[in-house]
Parts: structure tokens; C-alpha cells; sequence
């Protein structure tokens, strides 16, 4: 008996101990998405961090990971002219507009350092990576034109499921960096993140900014 109770003591302060250097904060903000073939996009993202630190001050050195939601979307239009072989005449021309809508679940891996400034205010950097998994997402294709010799108008509309294509993985790992001012209970993140996996076929950047509470 004596030796269950030891150990529920133990298990308790182990737990309280590590739970006095843990940090919760719900997050929401807006994101600033940019693929290298499209035009940037504004969406919401919303998520949840947590914080582990190495002392019960809840500065300096620890690790900052969560789970949060994204929606990384992209609109691109390309027009083009085609002429005849003298380059006199224009033959045709040919509009193609492309748009997607993606939703993500990302699990960020960082190391965090944290320093306060005054007994409110407080300043921390964090940097590492981010794994991040593709839940739904749809694509809308478009395409019209006129030939100009034949006199025809042509028209085609496509859409589906965009991890179906090359250009948009499912699965996901890239690099992410983050800059945090702590006002008391509350926080303002300032996030940067790039791809790392299949970066030569395509090129992803985001920005965001997210206010969070502290618990």
C-alpha cells in the first residue's frame, strides 16, 4: 500500500512539475499564402499551441509545437496571343484561369527562446519545421479563346480534387520560423513558412499574423 501511494505521489508532483512549464494558447489569425505560379491569397487559420519549457519560469530555452488548421489557396490566369508566321496577324488567343481551395492540418516542431522584458512583457523566437497533412480541397479549371482564321469560340471547365494533381501534395514538410510579443495573457505571433519537400517542381511561401490567449 505503501508503496502504491509513493508512487501516485510521484506520478502527481512529475505531473505538476512538467504542467508548470507548459504553455496553451488557442490561436486565430489571418495567413498570406503564395505559390510560385500564382497570385498570393488571404485566408483564416486557427489552431492551438503548445509550449514546453526547461525551467518553471517559463523563459528561455524550450519547445514550441500544436496543431492548427490552414487553408492555403491559389488563383493564377494566364492570357495568350498566337500569330501568323509573318507576326502580322493575331490567329487566336486563349485565356486559362485556375483557381483551388486546399484545407490543411500542420504539426509545427520548433525550438523556442523566450526572455522577458519588464514583469508583463515578454519577446520569444522560435524556428524548425512543420509536417503538415491535406484534409479536402476542390480546383476549378477554365479555358476559352478564338481562333480568329476559323472564327470559333472554344470553351472548357474542369474541376476536382487538387492533391490529384503534381503540383499540390497531400502530405507536406517545411520549414517554419515564428516571432512572438507577449502582453500579459496575450499574445500576437507573427509566423513565416516555405516548403522543403518537392520545392524544385514548386515553390510555396506564407505569412501569417495570429492573436492568441494564454492558459
Amino acid at each position: 500500500m505503501k508503496r502504491v501511494v509513493f508512487l501516485l505521489s510521484f506520478l502527481l508532483f512529475g505531473f505538476t512539475s512538467m504542467y508548470a512549464q507548459l504553455e496553451f494558447m488557442p490561436e486565430a489569425g489571418i495567413s498570406i499564402y503564395k505559390k510560385n505560379f500564382a497570385k498570393a491569397r488571404v485566408s483564416p487559420h486557427i489552431g492551438v499551441g503548445l509550449d514546453y519549457f526547461f525551467n518553471k519560469e517559463r523563459t528561455g530555452w524550450g519547445i514550441s509545437s500544436g496543431l492548427y488548421y490552414y487553408q492555403k489557396n491559389t488563383n493564377s490566369s494566364i492570357a495568350t496571343m498566337n500569330y501568323s508566321d509573318d507576326g502580322k496577324d493575331v490567329v487566336s488567343f486563349l485565356s486559362y484561369n485556375f483557381n483551388t481551395r486546399r484545407q490543411y492540418l500542420q504539426l509545427p516542431i520548433m525550438v523556442k527562446y523566450k526572455f522577458r522584458i519588464g514583469d508583463d512583457y515578454a519577446f520569444a523566437l522560435s524556428s524548425g519545421i512543420y509536417l503538415a497533412c491535406g484534409l479536402t480541397g476542390k480546383y476549378d479549371s477554365t479555358d476559352y479563346g478564338y481562333d480568329v482564321n476559323k472564327q470559333k469560340v472554344f470553351y472548357y471547365q474542369d474541376s476536382g480534387n487538387p492533391f490529384d494533381l503534381d503540383n499540390f501534395n497531400r502530405l507536406d514538410v517545411g520549414f517554419r520560423s515564428r516571432a512572438s510579443f507577449y502582453a500579459k495573457r496575450l499574445v500576437v505571433n507573427l509566423d513565416y513558412e516555405t516548403n522543403l519537400y518537392k520545392r524544385k517542381q514548386s515553390q510555396d511561401n506564407m505569412i501569417s499574423l495570429g492573436v492568441g490567449y494564454l492558459f
